[in-house]
């Protein structure tokens, strides 16, 4: 039963939208044929795809907008990020400083730390 009342309102919804689209072509043909003083062709077409486009950003707007419930918890945890302190606070003064010429060998268990002056430099 769930497909045939997915498949009616798939095609409820191309029947209206196609519709539509033959009621503002015929409507805009009559307003050029009745009244070519005050309306081009041009204007109908400006007129139609600022419809059109308008349409579509409004159905992309609106689609993952169907369940209130997700999209308020989705809301809640980006203002709780926002909200929250961060451990890590780039802007601070305090903390462990990292010189940047050590290097750490991240790929043994018992890593060794050197520091640069220590190490030779090869071209001098």
């Amino acid at each position: 039963f769930n497909s045939i009342k997915s498949g009616a309102t798939s095609g409820l919804s191309m029947i209206i939208q196609q519709w539509s689209n033959a009621l503002q072509f015929w409507w805009g043909g009559w307003l050029l044929f009745n009244y070519p003083d005050l309306f081009t062709f041009e204007d109908f077409l400006v007129s139609m795809f600022a419809l059109l486009f308008s349409l579509f950003a409004l159905g992309a707007a609106t689609m993952g907008a169907s369940d209130k419930k997700e999209c308020e918890k989705a809301a809640g945890r980006i203002f709780y990020l926002l909200g929250r302190e961060s451990e890590i606070d780039p802007l601070s003064k305090t903390g462990t400083k990292i010189c940047p010429s050590s290097r750490v060998n991240a790929g043994r268990a018992n890593s060794t730390r050197r520091v640069g002056s220590s190490t030779k430099k090869s071209d001098q």
